[in-house]
């Protein structure tokens, strides 16, 4: 527990303080729609609808396109091609964005959007159909990311819960929509005008935001390219995603191989510039790295439930389609009703630390009630695992943002929706690959299918767990709320000092102390470990930490002294600084010096930097500024777990099995 030594409050200024969006506080619903923001927020938001909605209206076109141009044996390929290339271009528009801008990216992916909306349109085989998913898919992911990352320049974060209530309305509406059109398309019109109708709306999406686009201004970095990460990356989730639809023993091998190359992919993003995602996107003791690890496992844990819920609902107890898919959508409706809730209650944030134990139970009764038939249990334990998803997701956004310490901004808006779409994925197909093991290789019977399901049902539980206590360690640390505490208190005229000292195990020391918007701090090696390579990485990673919770980070450095038992030993020692400082603007006045340390420390780092986060577990606020209220957080509650798994058992469910072949 620190110790705020003095906090004093002074009042400079009578003058009210009218609040605004994007300055001090959450603000309500006629301060966030004025002036035309509402517009513009619907306006970005609308690529949910156009983007999910186009996917969900493909899967009910597949009868008709296979009736025409053949190839049924490539239909499961086209939604996974189509969310493999949607999750690369959502990680790969953050890097690109950050170093060119948005302007012509923006116009980059509408035409990769628009373009593979026409290939599919005029393909004469399901392979083309299949290609233009591909890139339809990734131009579609690519609007998605840059919308989240203009929200972010449209709006404070304190805004977010209720720009995520919007977006959880397009979402459903996304999920009944599509169906609805791809169905009329189907019976009346064809299936080549529904791509034609999809395409044409991704243009007029684009020139309609286009002004909004141009307003956004990013951090612009000169890294390039990181091509090998993105490599890794896309063949990890190619793999894992394209496992299923061979036997058992190849599906196992090449999910293997998905898993290390995901594996390899995070290792190089941790430990390799460039990257990309954020720094800490990876480095699980970081909030924001937690925060990322709760939102994939998470995600992963609920796909059971949208995998096999279609296929034992009407397999199995012999209900329609239509009502299978109606059923498994109640998941959705308690997802964006909790979110809706608990942003808008107070304390929300610490409520919403039961959410995924909630999860975790709700899971065990679809295990006992969805397995049986019993249908009321059913159903109340499909909603409960949607409420409980959606009770922490707009906290876990909200931490992922607010522990961007590095002023990597436009990764982290734009990781967003990559990391929510990645554990949906991967989740699903994992699941799939572990109830075809557990049922024999082929889903094809009541028998088979009810061991198929209660083995994935079973395999999510841990999945839940995990995502708890990620998030549990994600939301120990600062909330945007305090943040728009401090930024009311300026706006009011009021000044807040406090002067606070974060404990150390060492005597007569502080880890750090922060006063008058400044944090001083000192790191070294707490290990001590061999040679100068090693130690400088440890206490810079210590360093790190130290700012995670004092509230600063490199952007935020002033003056650094770095004190060596060699000096010789600087160029070593820089090896590792270049890469940890990152780019030119965090450079800090920087002094080395040669001095005799205690035995076995090689180097000591003694820093000034600028206060760029309130830290409100350490953090004494005046009472004043402790009556803003806020409960803000930026919940992206997305129901994007719909994406394909809902209407493939549902309004035109013709037939399903898993895609396995006995071995």
């Amino acid at each position: 527990m620190s110790l705020a030594i003095q906090t004093m409050t002074q009042k400079t200024s009578d003058t009210s303080c009218r609040a605004t969006v994007g300055m001090d506080h959450a603000p309500n619903w006629g301060e966030l729609l004025a002036d035309g923001r509402g517009l513009r927020i619907s306006a970005v938001l609308a690529v949910i609808v156009l983007h999910a909605g186009g996917n969900y209206a493909a899967v009910t076109l597949a009868p008709a396109m296979v009736a025409e141009v053949g190839g049924g044996e490539l239909i499961g390929a086209l939604a996974a091609l189509f969310n493999i290339t949607t999750v690369l271009a959502a990680a790969a528009s953050g890097p690109l964005a950050a170093r060119y801008g948005t302007k012509w990216l923006w116009w980059i992916m509408t035409g990769l959007a628009l373009s593979g909306a026409l290939l599919s349109a005029a393909a004469g085989t399901m392979l083309w159909i299949a290609v233009g998913r591909a890139v339809a898919g990734f131009g579609g992911g690519g609007l998605l990311a840059l919308g989240f990352v203009a929200l972010r320049s449209e709006t404070s974060p304190a805004a977010f819960p209720k720009i995520s209530a919007i977006s959880g309305a397009f979402w459903i509406g996304a999920a009944f929509s599509g169906p609805l059109v791809g169905g009329l398309f189907a019976d009346f019109l064809g299936w080549r005008p529904a791509f034609i109708v999809f395409g044409v709306g991704m243009l007029i999406y684009g020139f309609a935001n286009a002004r909004t686009m141009a307003r956004v201004e990013t951090e612009r970095s000169t890294e390039r390219f990181p091509i090998t990460s993105f490599a890794a990356f896309g063949i990890g989730i190619g793999l894992i995603s394209f496992a299923p639809q061979f036997d058992r023993g190849a599906a196992a091998l090449i999910a293997f191989v998905g898993l290390i190359a995901l594996t390899a992919a995070i290792w190089r993003e941790r430990s390799h510039v460039p990257r990309m995602f954020p720094k800490r996107a990876f480095r699980f003791r970081t909030m924001q790295g937690s925060a990322i690890a709760a939102k994939t496992v998470l995600g992963a844990s609920a796909m059971s439930i949208l995998v096999f819920g279609p296929l034992v609902l009407t397999q199995v107890h012999g209900h329609s389609a239509t009502f299978a898919g109606a059923f498994v959508l109640i998941e959705t409706i308690g997802w964006s009703v909790a979110s809706f809730a608990i942003v808008s209650i107070p304390g929300g944030r610490y409520v919403a630390l039961a959410g995924p134990f909630l999860t975790l139970a709700s899971l065990v009764g679809c295990y006992v009630f969805l397995i049986g038939g019993h249908l009321i249990g059913a159903a109340l334990s499909i909603a409960a695992c949607g409420f409980g998803l959606g009770m922490i997701w707009p906290f876990l956004g909200e931490q992922m943002v607010a522990g961007d310490l590095d002023g990597e901004k436009t990764k982290t808006m734009a990781m967003v929706s990559s990391v929510e779409t990645l554990g949906f994925a991967i989740g699903g197909a994992l699941v799939g690959l572990v109830g075809a093991f557990v049922a024999g290789g082929t889903i094809d019977d009541s028998a088979s299918i009810l061991r198929a399901a209660s083995a994935g049902i079973m395999f999510s539980m841990p999945f839940a767990l995990i995502g708890g206590v990620a998030a549990v360690r994600a939301l120990r640390g600062r909330s945007v709320e305090f943040i728009c505490a401090f930024e009311a208190c300026a706006k009011r005229g009021e000044a807040v000092v406090t002067i606070t000292r974060f404990p150390y195990e060492g005597l007569g020391r502080c880890e750090a102390v922060v006063s008058d918007g400044l944090v001083y701090a000192v790191a070294t090696d707490p290990h001590c470990a061999d040679g100068i390579l090693a130690q400088t990485r440890n206490a810079l990673d210590e360093l790190s930490s130290i700012f995670e919770k004092a509230g600063s980070g490199r952007p935020g450095l002033l003056q650094v002294t770095v004190f060596l038992s060699d000096v010789k030993q600087k160029e070593e020692m820089d090896t590792i600084w270049i890469d940890w400082i990152g780019p030119k603007e965090n450079w800090p006045q920087r002094a080395c010096v040669d001095v005799d340390l205690y035995d076995g420390c090689l180097i000591e780092i003694v820093v000034t930097a600028k206060l760029l986060r309130s830290a409100p577990q350490y953090l004494s606020l005046n009472r004043r500024a402790e009556s803003v209220k806020s409960s803000s957080s930026i919940a992206f509650a997305s129901p994007a777990m719909n994406d394909m798994a809902i209407l493939l058992y549902g309004w035109f469910y013709e037939a399903n099995t898993i895609g396995f072949r006995s071995s």
